[in-house]
């Protein structure tokens, strides 16, 4: 699911590469995160559930709830970001 080039916040997100560039330079993601990251990121303002975001990124194949978490966990740490 290839987006298009998109801005979050101070990041300048570039899906094609699988990065992400803001205040504390570039950032490669795995292609799942950036699948999950594209995928929030085209719902600004949404809500989407966890059943949503396992089927669109990981489709058919079998992963445990516990993936999606560990995910967003990622992607925060990537971005600079702390849970608090």
């Amino acid at each position: 699911m290839p987006a298009g080039d998109f801005q979050l916040g101070e990041w300048a997100v570039e899906p094609r590469l699988n990065r992400a560039c803001g205040p504390r330079g570039h950032v490669h993601l795995r292609p799942k995160l950036m699948d999950l990251l594209a995928a929030i990121a085209e719902r600004a303002g949404d809500v989407a559930t966890k059943e949503e975001l396992l089927a669109e990124i990981w489709g058919t194949e079998y992963v445990a709830d516990s993936a999606l978490s560990a995910a967003v966990t990622e992607l925060r740490h990537a971005r600079g970001d702390v849970a608090r």
